[in-house]
C-alpha cells in the first residue's frame, strides 16, 4: 500500500499481506495499527 493521506469510509486496501476495509474516513492511519475497534477491519489474507 502506498501512502494514503485520506481514505473515505468503506474503502478496501491491501497492506502487509491482508485486505483491510475502512469503517469510516481516516487520515494517514496505517491498517493493522488501530486495534479491534479502530478504523480498519481486517478482511483476511489476500
Amino acid at each position: 500500500m502506498g501512502r494514503l493521506d485520506r481514505v473515505h469510509g468503506d474503502t478496501t486496501v491491501s497492506h502487509d499481506g491482508h485486505n483491510w476495509k475502512s469503517r469510516w474516513w481516516t487520515r494517514a492511519e496505517e491498517p493493522g495499527t488501530t486495534g479491534e475497534w479502530g478504523v480498519w477491519q481486517d478482511l483476511g489474507i489476500c
